[in-house]
């Protein structure tokens, strides 16, 4: 995205020192067009809106259902009136695979993180509702892994003033 787009500024937010670092790393002599936040995403208040784009690869699915609605109505905020937002999550497909690999699947990681991190959060929130609550809507779907990845790009329809 650096290389592609000479002019873009990019602000990132993790909680990981490191993975901050290695991104400034890998950014190599872009870095400079790198702001990085150590900071929780769910305190974080952006730094230098109006944003064009927003990119959560498998954030959402750490936040409770409150976090993600809360969080969504703070991005919409923060954005141009026709921002992107481009989303990675793990899903449950309504199937049989959902039901016999994809659910303990999930099930099996959020276990995995339990004991890792002591991550509180134990089921996938409903993040497509939040977001069209806060005045997003999905413009286009992909899945992987017969449902159990999906990508997502949602726009936001607000009328420029």
């Amino acid at each position: 995205l650096l290389r592609a787009n000479p002019a873009i500024e990019i602000d990132a937010v993790d909680t990981s020192h490191a993975m901050l670092q290695t991104l400034v790393r890998r950014a190599g002599p872009h870095s400079a067009r790198v702001c990085t936040h150590c900071a929780d995403v769910r305190l974080w208040q952006p730094s230098r809106p109006p944003y064009d784009l927003v990119v959560t690869h498998f954030l959402l699915d750490f936040l409770t259902e409150p976090e993600v609605c809360a969080l969504a109505e703070r991005v919409s905020r923060a954005v141009c009136p026709s921002a992107l937002w481009i989303v990675s999550e793990f899903a449950i497909p309504e199937n049989s695979f959902g039901r016999f690999v994809a659910r303990p699947t999930v099930a099996g990681l959020y276990l995995g993180f339990r004991w890792l991190t002591g991550l509180a959060v134990d089921r996938l929130p409903d993040h497509p509702s939040a977001l069209a609550s806060a005045g997003f809507h999905l413009r286009r779907s992909r899945t992987r892994l017969a449902g159990l990845l999906v990508s997502e790009l949602w726009k936001l329809d607000q009328p420029e003033f």
